[in-house]
């Protein structure tokens, strides 16, 4: 996991001259022309582009965000590979089918090609911001739409720290627990209520700003959820609340986690047994008291015993969440 962790803004940055380059090309400006500062260092480096501090000629302070040169070229490749891997998981690891290992590189397929385009999460910013207009304690960043293509985007810089940076926040003098519920509200907000949520929240994309304040950044992989889907889940959060097993099913064969043709009747006879079995347990438990690893293991097994499998819809807020 550490080393995973790297690829979200440690991964080794391209040359400051192809930066500048591919900035010209997209803008068809010398970059003299449109920024009065440009910092040469980038303050991040992550798989599909790098960030620059920069400054506009009406003193905004800015970052630029610039595509890694010939990066389609190297996803297409990752995704061939990718899939072959799954189809393979799929075929000789039946207990890989629940997490639905082609439907996840589907999903990453599809979500990876709209990362790619600027445009479109300049376009997600957008929305975003509108949406939490009257939201004061969650911040997106303002859009500079007349600099931005395919490749490039400027937007205003936003200072703060990374969200898992627990020493900061503390010295920056900040309830933690503040933080905490806004957050979870802001993601119950962008699920259950909007419909549209930031599908990567990394910490490396969420800071917390002097004034205690959750910032998001990095607007590349969002997601939608439809109307009946937040029904559907408002409705198993209830249920699992209420500790309603019965509805809860209900819930699950709503949410297309159960396989088609087979006797729904037995099915949820002896899947609520067992899922009785796992939920009763945990109800007056503490977080800290729940051991996850082992929940989610317990949680696996169960599904490869019913032959369930999540559908792709719910792919990006599993991820999310």
């Amino acid at each position: 996991a550490d080393e995973f962790k790297k690829l979200q803004d440690e991964v080794p940055p391209f040359p400051v001259n192809e930066a500048k380059k591919i900035i010209e090309e997209e803008l068809k400006l010398p970059v003299g022309n449109i920024l009065s500062h440009f910092d040469e260092t980038p303050i991040a480096a992550a798989s599909i582009a790098q960030v620059h501090r920069a400054t506009l000629f009406d003193g905004a302070d800015v970052v630029v965000k610039i595509q890694r040169p010939d990066i389609g070229a190297q996803i297409e490749t990752d995704i061939n590979i990718l899939s072959y891997i799954a189809r393979l998981l799929d075929k000789y690891l039946p207990e890989s089918r629940f997490f639905n290992p082609i439907g996840i590189v589907e999903e990453f397929s599809r979500t990876v090609r709209k990362e790619l385009n600027f445009v479109e999460e300049a376009r997600s910013c957008v929305k975003f911001r509108k949406n939490f207009e009257n939201r004061p304690e969650i911040y997106f960043p303002r859009i500079y739409s007349e600099f931005v293509t395919e490749k490039v985007l400027v937007m205003e810089r936003v200072d703060g720290v990374r969200i898992d940076n627990i020493a900061a926040i503390d010295k920056l003098g900040i309830d933690r627990k503040k933080i905490a519920k806004a957050g979870i509200d802001a993601y119950f907000k962008q699920i259950l209520e909007d419909g549209f949520f930031h599908a990567d929240p990394h910490p490396g994309n969420i800071l917390v700003m002097p004034s205690g304040v959750i910032a998001f950044l990095d607007f590349g992989i969002v997601g939608r959820v439809s109307d009946e889907l937040k029904e559907t889940m408002a409705n198993t959060f209830i249920a699992l609340i209420e500790k309603d097993f019965d509805r809860l099913i209900d819930q699950y064969v709503e949410l297309g986690i159960v396989p088609e043709h087979i006797d729904i009747e037995s099915f949820k006879r002896e899947f609520k047994a067992d899922i009785v079995d796992i939920l009763e347990p945990l109800y007056g438990l503490t977080l800290q008291e729940i051991n996850f690893a082992q929940y989610l293991d317990t949680i696996t097994h169960l599904a490869i015993k019913h032959n369930l499998r999540i559908p792709s819809d719910l792919l990006l807020i599993n991820k999310a969440m």
